[in-house]
């Protein structure tokens, strides 16, 4: 599946300037939310990181290899998808559009518009009636 499929530029965009609606409506409910998508970005296998921001106890920074990218501002109902630096964006585009991308998909998954699958589980063999031509069998 590809990430088209998963979301529209359009939609992709509208996160980006007006931020991803959630079910958590109060500040309890908020913070379970953010300890999940801390654990959820650093035990993924890439380069980013998430924390607490030490400034904004409601929000979360996310880093890329110690330049940080994004800060998501936690909010009853909402999660705001905000540059860390005014020109971050601009200086590194492919990490932080994969950063906000994470923020994106980690709030579907909550959302449960999407369910998580389990990469490390053995692919799927399909069955077929077509014999093959040779001694191996492909998986």
């Amino acid at each position: 599946m590809g990430i088209e499929e998963v979301i529209s530029r359009e939609a992709f965009a509208k996160a980006l300037t007006t931020g991803v609606d959630v079910f958590h409506e109060d500040e309890n409910s908020m913070f379970l939310f953010g300890e999940r998508m801390i654990t959820w970005f650093n035990n993924a296998e890439n380069d980013y990181w998430a924390c607490w921001n030490p400034d904004k106890p409601d929000d979360i920074l996310i880093d890329f290899k110690h330049y940080s990218l994004i800060s998501t501002a936690l909010r009853p109902g909402k999660v705001k998808i905000m540059q860390s630096y005014p020109t971050i964006a601009e200086s590194l585009p492919f990490e932080f559009g994969d950063a906000a991308l994470g923020v994106i998909l980690f709030c579907m998954l909550e959302n449960e518009e999407l369910t998580q699958i389990d990469t490390d589980a053995p692919p799927a063999v399909l069955k077929t009636s077509i014999e093959p031509d040779s001694d191996f069998e492909w998986i």
